[in-house]
């Protein structure tokens, strides 16, 4: 998919920690991931990113997000 590369750059810093604190996430875990603006679009791209790409071992991942900036198609 595509995105504006200003959110994805900021969203891969969070994919590249995320192993660090993965070890503490079991299958009964919430994550929830939430921002606003820059924060909330950032938030939404690497919720997908786990959730689609990374598979997420948790299938309670939630985002909720605040005055994200969209990006037109």
């Amino acid at each position: 998919f595509n995105v504006h590369s200003g959110f994805a750059k900021l969203a891969l810093k969070f994919v590249k920690c995320f192993p660090k604190w993965s070890s503490y996430i079991t299958s009964t875990s919430r994550v929830i991931v939430c921002g606003h603006s820059l924060g909330g679009a950032a938030g939404i791209i690497f919720t997908v990113v786990e959730i689609l790409i990374n598979k997420c071992k948790t299938a309670n991942v939630y985002c909720v997000s605040f005055g994200a900036p969209m990006e037109k198609i």
